[in-house]
């Protein structure tokens, strides 16, 4: 057996820790609940996405080419061509016939409904097909704008049919046709002819019959709006990563004396780590396996709505499970990651300073500033390197190019990770006269700076996110007819974003305060009075939420300058004044009178501790 236990000791490890995790999944639920609900808009969005482009059987069926052809005398003689090279085709006639009304025009068209590739491109919603020359189907907004019904008659062009159904195509619900028989009437104006043939054969058929118009089956168009959910998603799980990580941090200190028996009778650092990184991926499985049926629950009851937007039919269960299950997956990660920091600091105390439950002595700040400068310079270096490289006639971005600027931003993200420390030693050397119960706030965020600077890259963040739209939506207000709009989305921008901080806030706060609780009991002992107690969260809430907006601010301005040209860098001269205003002042004086009047409760007990 190893000196270490092996696989027995690390899966007893591991046990405990879920025992640990049912019996105290209470003092997570801020935590769990801000995961669930990440996982349940990533669900609902990544669904969204998938289905935000029209699919390709709206005009392809299940071709793979689509030849257009005039419906001339040698119409006949070229769909013998075709017919001979590709073997099988699907042949759809088109015309457009004159209506009453401004629009003019409604497409006459003729096509099998059980052909060999265009079957996917019709469906009957009532009746049935046409099968002969004088019988028609119409889709819902032609019935309604002439209007007929099924069993009457139809009247255009001096030529009348029977209406029989009613039918749409799935795949563009957007398409107003007049349906009749493949065979029947009049020659049409135009043919399209669908095929199947290998990208060799039908290149062959092109050179050979002077390249009429075509066009190719478009493969994954989802893509695009996926990786903008996915870049969404990301971003939002890092703002809730480093939530979760303040939370991990209170769950450390709690168990720091659970920890120090551990280390006391033989267990290593590495079973101290994983004690809190099974913490953190069941609460990320948790999290997941909650969320994601509440996204697809959510999908479900959106979908008919949906629908009518997308401008297609949606299968009941045609949901991107691929890009489900890398959410769930990332879930898990981000919940393990932000565990990571916490275990690592609570494997490295001394046994007798974990079991005498005191905070670590705070570390330098420096290495962690050294840090964050090397990551805010690596951010930089992407950022530009993506504006070298994009071309000077167009905007089109690679996907190197998307992969810089998401790595960019989130190397400047993390940076805010790493200069908390420093920031916050400074806001603590900072209120040397200020009041009592405000120094003691704020040297206790020194005290306590792995939850802190958790606690502060969150809020940072959330409040970037806004700043980051106002500054962008200012530089772009260069034209009047512009300004009401981009204004309209500065104030938006703004509001929810501090609203947003307020929430993390009050998330990030109350686990800082309930973990304080023993202090708050010494105080409230020795005659500390209300006015005191609510002192102390306002000065914690209202110092987290003035450093927040700095560093936010800041790393706004970072990305933006680093990933603008020379002239997006003279627009950006134009300062959205009163929305950092608002951001940089208005939240922290908000965050601090809420924290004054939120606060300020007398402890149940003043002598009873919680049993650990």
């Amino acid at each position: 057996m190893s000196r270490n236990g092996g696989l027995p000791a690390r899966r007893a490890v591991v046990r405990w820790a879920l025992r640990l995790f049912r019996r105290e999944w209470r003092q997570q639920l801020a935590v769990l609940t801000l995961l669930t609900v990440a996982v349940t808009a990533a669900v609902l969005a990544v669904s969204a996405g998938y289905h935000a482009t029209p699919p390709a059987t709206a005009a392809f069926g299940t071709a793979r080419q689509a030849l257009t052809l005039n419906g001339d005398g040698s119409l006949d003689a070229r769909l013998a061509e075709a017919r001979d090279w590709f073997g099988t085709i699907d042949v759809i006639g088109h015309t457009d016939l004159p209506i009453p009304g401004p629009t003019g025009t409604v497409e006459l068209r003729r096509q099998d409904p059980s052909g060999p590739y265009a079957a996917p491109m019709l469906r009957l919603r009532d009746g049935r097909y046409p099968t002969g020359p004088g019988e028609v189907a119409l889709t819902d907004q032609v019935a309604a704008r002439l209007p007929a019904e099924v069993g009457g008659t139809l009247t255009l062009d001096g030529r009348t049919w029977t209406v029989v159904g009613t039918v749409e195509n799935p795949g563009d619900l957007r398409a107003q046709f007049i349906l009749g028989a493949p065979t029947a009437g009049e020659p049409p104006q135009s043919v399209t002819v669908l095929t199947d043939a290998t990208l060799q054969r039908f290149e062959q058929y092109l050179e050979r019959h002077g390249r009429p118009a075509y066009a190719l089956r478009p493969s994954l168009v989802w893509v695009e709006a996926a990786a903008g959910v996915f870049s969404v998603f990301t971003v939002g799980m890092l703002l809730i990563g480093l939530i979760a990580a303040a939370g991990f941090a209170v769950v450390a200190h709690r168990r720091q004396r659970q920890l120090g028996m551990l280390a006391a009778i033989g267990a290593t650092p590495r079973h101290l780590r994983l004690v809190l990184l099974a913490h953190g991926a069941a609460v990320g499985a948790t999290a997941a396996a909650i969320g994601t049926p509440l996204g697809a629950l959510a999908w479900f009851a959106v979908t008919p709505r949906f629908e009518t937007a997308a401008g297609h039919r949606i299968g009941a269960l045609d949901l991107p499970w691929g890009q489900i299950a890398v959410t769930v997956l990332l879930t898990i990660l981000a919940a393990t990651a932000a565990a990571w920091r916490p275990a690592h600091s609570a494997a490295r105390l001394p046994v007798t300073l974990a079991l005498s439950a005191r905070p670590p002595r705070p570390k330098r700040a420096r290495r962690s500033a050294a840090v964050a400068a090397v990551l805010v310079v690596l951010g930089i270096v992407a950022l530009r390197l993506v504006q070298s490289n994009r071309p000077a006639d167009g905007d089109a971005l690679t996907i190197g190019d998307v992969a810089l600027v998401v790595g960019g931003t989130l190397a400047i993200g993390f940076a805010l990770l790493s200069i908390g420390p420093s920031a916050i030693r400074l806001l603590a050397a900072s209120a040397g006269r200020l009041p009592v119960a405000t120094r003691l706030a704020f040297r206790d965020l020194a005290r306590h700076q792995a939850r802190s600077s958790a606690a502060l890259a969150a809020i940072s963040v959330a409040l970037a996110i806004p700043a980051a739209i106002v500054i962008g939506a200012r530089a772009l207000e260069s034209e009047p007819a512009s300004g009401d709009g981009l204004g309209a989305l500065r104030a938006i921008a703004t509001t929810a974003g501090a609203l947003l901080a307020l929430v993390i806030l009050a998330v990030t706060v109350g686990l800082i305060r309930a973990e304080a609780a023993g202090d708050l009991r010494t105080l409230t002992a020795v005659g500390a009075t209300r006015r005191i107690r609510r002192a102390l969260t306002s000065a914690t809430a209202g110092g987290l939420a003035l450093l927040g907006a700095v560093l936010g601010i800041l790393a706004a301005y970072t990305v933006i300058l680093a990933g603008s040209s020379a002239e997006q860098l003279r627009e950006l001269a134009r300062v959205p004044v009163v929305d950092l205003t608002v951001i940089a002042v208005g939240v922290p004086l908000i965050a601090t009178a809420l924290g004054w009047l939120l606060a300020g409760r007398e402890p149940r007990s003043l002598t009873r501790a919680r049993l650990e």
